[in-house]
């Protein structure tokens, strides 16, 4: 009895099909004789493996360190005292140097305090008290901030600006209080 067609492909495929053993001594062939012209000796990380190995690694180290820096970035929950703190931190600080002009640098410390006011009443309401007091002098130090940039502005083109910074003050009056 015959064999069905597609068995018998199989069967022929497999036989015509390259060995993945040719393939890796090819491929170390190739790699001798490139360096070899070049006059260099190949290297335990020229190997193909290696080099898809490490691609691979690297990828999977750029993808959870951006989702651990985005979350260290975004989340409320991340105060002093965490250990992505310094993550955010220094994020905020090389944003912070990032703005050039005063109207930038003002609504950069606008959403800054917006985070950490927020941040307050989180740790407020978790009863965190030994970290309210740190949030709050973050606060001041923004404010100080905050407020030689607000003098920086100048004139009419400014004055939308001048009162979201004013309204913003006033209400973390009553926040801080």
């Amino acid at each position: 009895m015959k064999k069905p067609l597609s068995l018998r492909f199989k069967k022929i495929r497999r036989c015509l099909a390259v060995r993945s053993a040719f393939k890796n001594g090819l491929h170390n062939h190739l790699l001798a004789r490139f360096f070899a012209r070049q006059g260099v000796s190949p290297k335990w990380y020229h190997r193909h493996r290696f080099q898809r190995a490490a691609v691979l690694l690297a990828a999977f180290l750029v993808v959870l360190s951006s989702g651990v820096t985005a979350y260290a970035y975004t989340s409320v929950h991340v105060t002093d005292g965490s250990a992505l703190y310094p993550i955010k931190q220094t994020l905020e600080n090389v944003e912070e140097k990032m703005q050039w002009s005063p109207e930038r640098k003002a609504t950069f410390y606008l959403k800054i305090l917006d985070r950490r006011s927020s941040e307050l009443t989180m740790l407020q309401n978790k009863n965190r008290l030994d970290q309210v007091d740190s949030v709050r002098a973050s606060i001041q130090r923004i404010i100080i901030k905050l407020a030689g940039v607000q003098s920086q502005l100048d004139g009419r083109e400014h004055g939308q600006l001048k009162q979201r910074i004013q309204r913003k003050l006033e209400t973390l009056e009553h926040t801080i209080d």
